[in-house]
């Protein structure tokens, strides 16, 4: 059965990355419950991110189709330990816009989405 609701990831944005040289940001998201996916799907692969002016932006386009909420979570691609970076839910009432988050190892990200349906 096809889910009700769809949250597209549109772009990510660097104010300040977790580490001086940059993240190796990916993504995971998980809806209702479910099993938990990641992107790039691509095991070990990731967006360079950084604050400066040609590593600032990654332009998603993920579609996150849910019923009740989503999950996602950005983390920092370190080869033995990823790192944890921040987290939001998106429920249905979530509308279009942004988010920051921020966490305690300094970094800052904005997450823009358009609530589809």
């Amino acid at each position: 059965m096809a889910k009700r609701h769809t949250v597209k990831i549109t772009q990510i944005i660097c104010n300040d990355p977790s580490e001086n040289e940059g993240d190796e940001l990916y993504l995971l998201y998980q809806a209702d419950g479910g099993n938990q996916y990641r992107y790039p799907e691509k095991l070990k692969s990731s967006h360079e991110m950084d604050d400066n002016d040609d590593e600032d932006t990654w332009n998603v386009n993920l579609e996150l189709n849910f019923d009740y909420e989503v999950i996602l979570q950005l983390w920092d691609n370190d080869d033995a330990n990823p790192d944890y970076l921040q987290s939001h839910d998106f429920q249905p009432s979530s509308g279009s816009g942004s988010i920051e988050l921020k966490n305690t190892n300094d970094a800052d990200y904005t997450v823009y989405y358009e609530y589809i349906n």
